[in-house]
């Protein structure tokens, strides 16, 4: 998910991991991980990700952990 004040945006990754938002307004957005509970993969947050326009947004790797 992607948040940014009362906005939440959802992604679900492909088999590799990977995963994009499409279109998404600037602003300073919280990504938050949340696995499937039925994999027993902990919640990860990573926080002040900012966005801007007409630019493609890279995050570091995030690793779930058990």
């Amino acid at each position: 998910m992607a948040i940014a004040g009362v906005d939440t945006l959802g992604a679900i990754p492909d088999a590799s991991g990977a995963y994009k938002f499409w279109g998404i307004p600037a602003n300073t957005y919280t990504l938050i991980f949340a696995p499937d509970l039925t994999t027993n993969y902990m919640r990860s947050t990573s926080k002040n990700i900012a966005v801007t326009t007409g630019n493609v947004t890279k995050v570091h790797t995030i690793r779930l952990v058990q």
